[in-house]
């Protein structure tokens, strides 16, 4: 299984990160033997740089399963430096990652992004674009019949819980 995304899947792969605590959680269940788990995260990482580095970086690893965590970086970098990804162009890359994974017959698990600066209550500008982002995948995800796994509603959900 292959983890694909940007900074957050970069960390993920460190000491304390979700993709080495898995890893451990699958070594505690004793089945360490049947999954491989690989990080794939370059920081900075937008959904053009995905596509550009597919070949090298999944195709050539020969993956069962990929899960795509991207989008931060494509909506913060929009405000932040002007080179983030506008929603349509994110939209046809995206499509053209998974169809690539696919093609190669890997199963595709899609993720939602989050949030920026820890927050999704409207109170940062990117929260409308994260909004449209995750929408968009929802939508794409449903039509495509592809596993979604909605980070942005959970931190919504958990937001509402216990507000920051």
């Amino acid at each position: 299984m292959s983890f694909f995304g940007g900074s957050i899947t970069a960390e993920g792969n460190r000491p304390g990160g979700y993709i080495k605590l898995m890893d451990s959680l699958i070594m505690q269940e004793g089945v360490a033997n049947n999954y491989e788990l690989v990080g794939a995260g370059i920081s900075g990482d937008k959904i053009y740089d995905l596509y550009l580095r597919i070949e090298e970086d999944v195709l050539k690893q020969s993956a069962d399963i990929v899960v795509i965590y991207v989008g931060v970086n494509d909506v913060w970098h929009k405000s932040s430096s002007g080179t983030g990804t506008d929603l349509p162009k994110f939209g046809k890359f995206y499509e053209g990652v998974v169809n690539k994974l696919q093609a190669a017959g890997i199963k595709v698990i899609v993720c939602t992004p989050a949030a920026i600066g820890e927050r999704n209550d409207n109170s940062n500008q990117q929260d409308g674009d994260l909004n449209q982002y995750s929408n968009w995948l929802r939508t794409y995800t449903a039509k495509n019949n592809i596993p979604l796994v909605d980070l942005r509603h959970a931190l919504e959900a958990a937001n509402a819980l216990d507000p920051l």
